[in-house]
């Protein structure tokens, strides 16, 4: 306890920040005394010595003046060799510009070349290099691109390592085009040895965020399909989602395959982004296949995992009659065609208005061994109200009962969407009352459609709609609200809610 109090805490402090240095930083100190003492040697042998001896010793003082940075010795140098008229070689000049190029001072660069004939004494790619290393520092990208412009003009090919430096700096600009420049250069002049084959990860990575799809197909067949490199899981999520938006089915297989092959974990948006990618090429029996795959590999799908096909069909008729068409040559190819596609394709007949369409596939459940879910049957409902066939809808909503499928409230919801396209529209607070006693709330778009029709028809049921809808959770939209006459609170208070106003339809009924 003495011992550790026998200093006070200021002088501790004190002797934390007197320190001695390192054993490593007092050898480089006494490394670098050396090198001082023998540059100090060579600057006085220099003026001594004759022309063929003196070259060496100017070439050997130049690089140690490089290794210690020492821009001050440096400008002796040279101050010295302007002395006896003895102007720097190529290899002499490199050294002294290399000596500013870890910190980037350009400005001495500058001063160096006015001395010694301005940029036309640059003649080679080394010396070049000083420059570009010192840009890349600075971050000046833009000026190394004039550089490099400027030396082909001069027929002078950069070094492999000002290549490389100045492809990481686009990198790190997440520029993907400048990458993709710099290494067609590197190609062009067989400059990619094995050591720098995973420059093509690199680029691949930035093309993918980019979306850059060209960039990301020429990375991916040079790096990872003939050089055999591998991409991390992050670059191959980031090509799969790249595959999706720009609609390249074949890289998107190539991607899943490679994660396959290296054992890598792939879940259901990287079979998802394949389906989407299949679906914008155009390729509708290769997205159709992928849910399939997916239902065959374990993994489970969304409604929203066959959003792309639906948007690929659209309205269109013919798309339509296609996609039907593709359905039966899967199921004759024995591939099986599942819910989600064949929905999808329900859904887009019924939009189009194609009654027939959406009659015709849906005489195909049986064939093709598919079991019907809500969706399914939703769908025949959005049928019914794009065509406004009332009796249609009663036929689904029996079907529906017959299959001993649960109706949700987006069921419900089209129902009561349903009647409010006939003129008697009372059928609609029936099932109203159903989905108040499953305690299924209904859809915002139901209510403003109901509500429409009860202005329009000027039924007072319309004010106990509203505040049904308000205690439902929903906002009433200033559309709606002007469609409305104000009432009283009495007149709204009257029921409970729609069903009291419904004439004596019951949950029973």
């Amino acid at each position: 306890y003495g011992r550790k109090c026998l200093f006070s805490t200021s002088t501790r402090i004190s002797m934390q920040y007197t320190r001695k240095p390192s054993k490593q930083k007092q050898r480089q100190e006494a490394t670098d005394d050396i090198k001082r003492r023998t540059i100090a040697n060579l600057f006085r042998a220099i003026s001594k010595e004759d022309s063929a001896e003196r070259k060496e010793k100017i070439i050997k003082a130049a690089r140690l003046c490089y290794e210690l940075r020492d821009q001050r010795l440096t400008l002796q140098l040279l101050d010295q060799m302007e002395g006896i008229n003895c102007p720097p070689d190529d290899d002499t000049l490199r050294f002294m510009l290399m000596a500013a190029a870890p910190n980037g001072d350009v400005l001495f660069q500058s001063q160096v070349l006015a001395r010694v004939g301005g940029m036309a004494r640059l003649k080679t790619g080394e010396l070049y290099d000083a420059l570009i290393q010192a840009m890349c520092y600075n971050l000046e990208l833009e000026r190394i691109l004039d550089n490099l412009d400027e030396m082909e003009k001069k027929g002078i090919t950069p070094t492999r390592i000002s290549y490389i430096s100045v492809l990481e700096l686009a990198l790190k600009f997440e520029d993907a085009s400048t990458s993709m420049f710099i290494l067609t250069e590197l190609e062009k002049h067989d400059m990619i040895t094995e050591e720098y084959r995973n420059i093509y990860l690199k680029v691949l990575r930035c093309a993918a965020l980019a979306e850059e799809l060209k960039i990301a197909i020429h990375c991916w067949d040079k790096g990872v399909k003939e050089y055999q490199q591998i991409p991390d899981h992050g670059t191959m999520t980031y090509l799969m989602l790249l595959s999706a938006k720009l609609g390249s089915p074949r890289l998107g297989s190539q991607v899943l395959e490679e994660m396959g092959n290296n054992d890598l974990a792939y879940s259901e948006h990287h079979l998802a982004a394949l389906l989407q990618a299949f679906s914008m090429s155009g390729d509708l029996k290769g997205a159709f296949s992928m849910l399939q795959i997916m239902d065959s590999a374990g993994i489970s799908t969304r409604k929203e995992t066959a959003l792309p096909i639906l948007h690929q069909l659209g309205t269109n008729v013919a798309s339509i009659e296609k996609a039907i068409y593709l359905l039966k040559e899967l199921h004759s190819e024995g591939k099986g065609v599942h819910v989600a596609g064949f929905n999808s394709v329900l859904y887009a007949a019924a939009k189009a208005k194609r009654l027939d369409l959406v009659k015709e596939a849906f005489s195909l459940v049986s064939l093709f061994g598919i079991k019907a879910d809500i969706d399914t049957y939703n769908c025949l409902l959005d049928a019914s109200i794009f065509s406004t066939n009332y009796e249609y809808g009663n036929h689904v909503w029996d079907l529906i009962k017959r299959a001993k499928v649960k109706p949700n409230s987006t069921s419900y919801s089209k129902m009561v969407v349903l009647c409010c396209t006939q003129d008697d529209y009372e059928d609609c607070f029936r099932y109203l009352e159903e989905m108040k006693y499953f305690k299924y709330v209904p859809l915002r778009g139901c209510y403003q459609i109901l509500i429409k029709k009860l202005a329009s028809a000027r039924d007072d049921r319309v004010h106990i709609a509203i505040e049904d809808m308000r205690a439902s959770g929903y906002e009433i939209p200033p559309a709606i609200s002007a469609l409305v006459a104000p009432t009283s609170a009495d007149d709204v208070q009257q029921g409970s809610g729609i069903a009291l106003m419904n004439k004596g339809y019951t949950a029973s009924q």
